[in-house]
């Protein structure tokens, strides 16, 4: 019973990106998890310069690594550049199907955007669509 789905812990935002892949990934993937993951070391210590340029060179490695485009949205959210967050966010939710506990937080991340830009109707769209792919995450915070 330990494998069964009932009792595996929940996923959390500051698990290791791999253990988010069902099989291994590919080098280049790996590749550039690896990079995301001493971006994510940086975005924890506010060196968002060099945050940005470790995912600029995780997407040109992989430009399907969901986690880089989650990550520089978050950047861009943190520096209150909304319209840029919900740019990367975007590319974010195009690779994201695979990785349901990621989708909706990309989807609370771009909700939060359209909250702080006013527009409260597309953050309520957002909003909801997160809760429907996960209801189990607690999404008060970003931070």
């Amino acid at each position: 019973l330990p494998n069964c789905a009932l009792f595996k812990s929940s996923h959390s935002i500051h698990d290791p990106l791999e253990d988010f892949y069902q099989q291994p990934p590919a080098a280049h993937t790996s590749a550039s998890l690896a990079l995301v993951e001493q971006a994510r070391d940086d975005i924890e210590s506010a060196d968002y310069p060099l945050a940005l340029d470790r995912l600029h060179k995780a997407i040109s490695i992989d430009p399907t690594t969901t986690f880089a485009y989650y990550f520089l949205g978050y950047v861009h959210y943190k520096q209150r550049h909304y319209r840029r967050s919900l740019n990367f966010l975007g590319k974010a939710r195009q690779y994201a199907r695979k990785f349901p506990f990621w989708e909706a937080h990309i989807l609370h991340l771009t909700a939060r955007n359209w909250e702080t830009l006013g527009n409260k109707k597309q953050a309520s769209a957002y909003y909801k669509r997160a809760k429907v792919i996960d209801p189990r995450i607690d999404f008060t915070s970003v931070d």
